[in-house]
């Protein structure tokens, strides 16, 4: 059993909870709003937060941007980047999902040569030239003239946790079971630079899928707040080498988790008013659309499209006080193999919601808007109710390698017929 933990303690490494969890607004927003302010919660809180938006707000920790290069940018851009599980996904049931999340990481496993990198923090890294992904992933570029003149140009992205330990600790010492769905692990892991194009270029589908893209129009004012947003997450990079241990050990202001109960937006606005301590977590696409979020032009009235969320009963949760008031403990194993991976709720036990932004409905909405543009047959109606209230400022539009071409340094070459499709958004 002790191997089936190990084993499932992989799945959840790179799996499940590499990235498709995402965290619930804390803020009720209105459908059809499009700017930071409307989701304070009151008129106070909107002042406050307008003020906090502002480049060069005296409380904020965050530092005014710098003046990185003086190339002009006519159009500043922020391009989320999202793609799905290269392998179809079973939700029906826990025992559904973690088997079929299991069966990618085996094929993951699988032998491919590599892409060499040099990320911006000056490490190095490679990826699988037939990356897999087995729930899918979520990116950001952004491209945009600072307030002062300057370009900033930059690729980031959450790209999950490095370090099985926790995932053992969590699921054979701890038996969180389902439980590690919802544990903030110290692990969160920030990758900025070139790795995250070649995961787009390397990225291999079994159905054939190819990567999708958001390109959201942003002024030099929104540049600066997603420069400051992405320098402050970059602060909490750890290097490799790094232990477990060793990032237990910080306070927990100085870690950036991996956690789906905390949304990267709003305790990135907390954490900017002077002496908040807030810990702050994300995953890959909570963090994606933080980025998103922070210009001023996120669309709430598509928040749910991008989500998927399922009832969690507590009886497949360990590490909470079960029906006798002993803490419930929870086998892996049970949950493959048993009858208790059979339901996700059980009569007579509370639940706990999985609420979470999702790469594959994220690139799954992007395409149907994009057949929308051009009436494709994927065109949904809930895309088309949003692309017709938006067309006037929405176009499809296609990215071939020419893009991607000038930020890949490795000694591999993009192949000059990739190309990804998708959205462009003033």
């Amino acid at each position: 059993m002790k191997k089936i933990s190990r084993i499932a303690g992989l799945v959840v490494a790179s799996g499940l909870f590499a990235c498709a969890r995402g965290s619930a607004e804390l803020a009720v927003c209105p459908a059809g709003s499009t700017g930071p302010q409307a989701c304070a919660r009151d008129s106070a809180a909107a002042t406050e937060l307008a003020a906090l938006l502002q480049p060069g707000n005296p409380s904020a920790e965050i530092p005014l941007p710098a003046v990185l290069a003086p190339e002009p940018v006519k159009t500043g851009v922020l391009t989320v980047y999202a793609y799905p599980p290269t392998f179809p996904q079973d939700w029906t049931s826990p025992k559904g999902m973690l088997g079929s999340m299991l069966g990618s990481e085996v094929k993951k496993q699988l032998y491919s040569t590599k892409t060499g990198f040099i990320s911006d923090f000056k490490e190095p890294g490679t990826v699988d030239d037939n990356y897999k992904s087995a729930v899918g992933h979520v990116e950001a570029h952004v491209k945009c003239t600072l307030p002062e003149g300057g370009l900033y140009d930059v690729w980031t992205g959450m790209v999950g946790r490095k370090m099985m330990s926790a995932d053992i600790d969590v699921l054979s010492n701890k038996k969180l079971g389902m439980g590690a769905m919802f544990h903030a692990f110290v692990d969160g892991y920030l990758a900025n630079g070139e790795e995250n194009i070649w995961r787009l270029v390397n990225y291999t589908s079994a159905s054939g899928n190819a990567p999708r893209y958001w390109e959201q129009e942003i002024d030099p004012q929104a540049c600066g707040r997603i420069k400051e947003m992405v320098e402050f997450y970059s602060s909490f990079h750890y290097k490799p080498g790094t232990t477990l241990a060793q990032l237990e050990a910080l306070p927990p202001e100085k870690i950036f988790y991996f956690d789906i109960t905390k949304d990267p937006y709003e305790t990135y606005l907390a954490r900017r008013r002077a002496g908040d301590k807030t810990p702050v977590g994300a995953v890959c696409a909570s963090y994606s659309m933080a980025l998103l979020k922070i210009t001023g032009k996120y669309d709430y009235s598509i928040d749910k499209q991008f989500r998927s969320n399922i009832e969690v009963s507590e009886k497949l949760i360990g590490g909470i006080p079960d029906e006798t008031g002993k803490i419930r403990r929870v086998e892996i194993s049970d949950l493959l193999f048993g009858e208790l991976g059979e339901n996700w709720t059980y009569p007579g036990y509370k639940n706990r919601l999985y609420d979470s932004y999702d790469p594959q409905h994220i690139w799954q909405f992007i395409g149907e808007i994009s057949d929308c543009s051009w009436g494709g047959p994927s065109c949904t109606p809930a895309a088309r109710e949003w692309h017709d209230k938006n067309k006037s400022r929405v176009g499809y539009i296609v990215q071939r390698a020419g893009v991607l071409l000038p930020y890949a340094h490795a000694d591999r070459k993009i192949p000059s017929n990739f190309r990804m499709e998708g959205i462009h958004v003033k």
